[in-house]
């Protein structure tokens, strides 16, 4: 394998770290899907926002925007309502985290990729 395939014990520590916020974030997000509640859309943004405010994560994730967005958008339908969410706006929210939960697979499966292909050896 040639060394530009390869990643330093730095960049696979911050890959396995981003990795692992990922999951943290995907965690919440089902659970707000199994028990409807809401807390874990609060945690789910905290994730996000550190997920968010680490500049060495945002350069190996591919199509975090995406995501962000999202998770700002459900966040902020929330708020904007007081935490008094009506079954409509609860369906849509829903199905936002559901899109939430299948682009961050996506970011994680990415990062695995890159954590299996680059290895040294």
């Amino acid at each position: 394998m040639s060394a530009s395939h390869e990643i330093t014990a730095s960049q696979r520590a911050t890959m396995l770290e981003c990795r692992t916020k990922i999951k943290e974030l995907i965690y919440y997000l089902r659970k707000f899907l199994d028990e409807e509640d809401y807390s874990y859309i609060e945690k789910a943004y905290q994730t996000n926002e550190q997920l968010k405010n680490n500049q060495e994560f945002l350069k190996i994730m591919a199509g975090y925007d995406d995501l962000n967005n999202n998770i700002v958008s459900i966040y902020s339908k929330w708020r904007e309502n007081g935490g008094n969410v009506d079954s409509m706006l609860h369906a849509r929210i829903s199905n936002q985290v559901v899109y939430a939960i299948t682009r961050a697979n996506l970011i994680a499966t990415g990062l695995e990729f890159k954590l299996k292909r680059m290895r040294k050896g």
